[in-house]
């Protein structure tokens, strides 16, 4: 009999632990569904454009629909972060792009380090597609351009053509730094 107590007391007190979770847990979920079924609410009657662009900002709506009626949908074309991976701009690109079929290259930055230690093995396809996460547009450059931005920022300087401080893949901090068009070749 003396056995069981210990065993009673000990599934009590995870039931106790499981109820103070739920008291904590519960009214801070329900306060944050409540506030996104109000925003989901009041983009309702938004346009699809409108949904988009309150949602990601003007500029990265302009961006997209640039991009879209750049790119081929019969042709692939490479994508490549040059924002932090947790933030996602890749995915939002590669949805808002589709049905073009992606290639994705990988990190800005792992692309960087293979021109500066001489491996390149990327095989080109026409077009890069650089996403820079939320806050900034992403950009579409011919592969050529493509390249000569990363072996410039590999190198440590402004891409041909530009100054530094240019709207280069790596440019403040790896983002677009002027308003220049996004559809370049």
């Amino acid at each position: 009999m003396r056995g069981r107590m210990p065993g009673r007391a000990l599934d009590l007190f995870a039931v106790g632990l499981f109820g103070l979770f739920l008291l904590a847990a519960v009214p801070q979920a329900v306060q944050r569904a409540t506030g996104m079924l109000r925003y989901a609410c009041g983009l309702g009657s938004a346009s699809p454009v409108t949904a988009r662009a309150r949602f990601s900002g003007d500029a990265y709506v302009h961006a997209i629909d640039d991009i879209r009626g750049a790119l081929p949908v019969d042709r692939p074309y490479m994508l490549v972060e040059a924002g932090r991976p947790e933030d996602g701009g890749v995915y939002w690109v590669r949805y808002d792009l589709a049905p073009r079929r992606a290639v994705y290259l990988g990190q800005l930055a792992e692309l960087i380090d293979g021109v500066r230690s001489g491996r390149r093995s990327i095989a080109p396809l026409r077009q890069v597609v650089v996403s820079y996460g939320p806050g900034q547009p992403p950009r579409l450059l011919g592969w050529d351009r493509f390249l000569e931005e990363v072996t410039a920022a590999a190198r440590g300087a402004a891409p041909e053509g530009g100054a530094a401080g240019a709207a280069g893949p790596t440019a403040a901090g790896g983002r677009a730094a002027t308003s220049t068009p996004h559809v370049r070749r």
